[in-house]
Formats: C-alpha cells, structure tokens, sequence
C-alpha cells in the first residue's frame, strides 16, 4: 500500500513540472501575441536566440535574469523583437521600432494588452502528454481506495474487528 502512495506521488510531481518552451513555441507565442493586440501580416523570423533578459529598473535590479527566446517579427509597419520567457507563459521585453525610424509602433493600449497577455503552449503540450498518466493515476486511486473501503467493510484489515 506504502509503495502504490509513493509511486502515485511520484507520477503526479512528474506533472507539474512547468515544462520550457521551445524555439517554435516561441515562435507561436510573438505570433499569437502580436495578431492579439492589432497587428497584421505578423512575420515570426525563424531564428530565435536563446539568451537572457535582465531588467534595468532599480526596482529590479538585483533579481537574476531570466532565461528567454528572442524573437523577431516583421509586422504591418515595421519590426517586434519580444523576448518570450523560456519557462513561462509572457513576454519580458519589447522592443518596437516603424519602419521609417519615427518612433514606437506599439500603442499604449497595445502596450498594456501586450503586458497581460498570456499564453503557454508548452504547458498545453505537456497537459495533453500527460492526460493519460493522470487518468493512470485516478484509476489507482479509484481502485486502492475501494480496496481499502471493502477490507474495512468486510472485517478483513490486519487487527481490525467488525462492528456490526
């Protein structure tokens, strides 16, 4: 019984790990985000650059950078860099640049809706790899249990006595 809770626990720390994104998780990440906050024709490059992203805020300073994919996208207007956390689901930086120089591209409201914006198709990949080790998992669970539940109905457990 001991080794069934061990292996039961064992299987589901397995699942949440937060799994990382790949290159073209990247990828469909800037798509996504960018098509979601207004811009058309969004153009992913295919390089992506794993490197890191650490903040220049003082209010920040001290953490430790974080791991990220650097993607580039030609959008309607002009050009996207948006560093995607590695293990995560939202974009850490922006930098967004028209075409002919004249400033930013993203508007403040864009720019808002960019920061909230939340997406994770790693963490989808790896909800649907791991859905049938978590029906697996409730199975045993079902089964233990009600094993359990008749052995204490029918006086059968080790030192029991039957109550009725």
């Amino acid at each position: 019984m001991l080794a069934a809770i061990f292996l039961l626990g064992l299987v589901s720390a397995g699942c949440f790990e937060h799994p990382q994104m790949t290159r073209e998780d990247a990828r469909a990440f800037a798509k996504r985000a960018l098509t979601k906050v207004g811009f058309r024709q969004v153009v992913v490059s295919t390089k992506v650059d794993a490197t890191t992203y650490k903040s220049s805020d003082p209010g920040f300073i001290k953490d430790t950078p974080v791991a990220v994919w650097s993607t580039t996208s030609q959008v309607e207007g002009g050009t996207v860099v948006l560093d995607v956390q590695r293990r995560g689901r939202s974009a850490v930086y922006v930098k967004d640049t028209r075409a002919d120089g004249a400033g930013p591209l993203l508007g403040d409201a864009q720019f808002g809706e960019l920061t909230r914006f939340r997406y994770d198709p790693a963490g989808d990949r790896n909800r649907r790899d791991a859905r049938p080790w978590a029906i697996a998992a409730v199975a045993l669970i079902v089964v233990v249990g009600g094993g359990l539940f008749v052995s204490v109905l029918s006086g059968s457990v080790p030192g029991g006595r039957r109550l009725s």
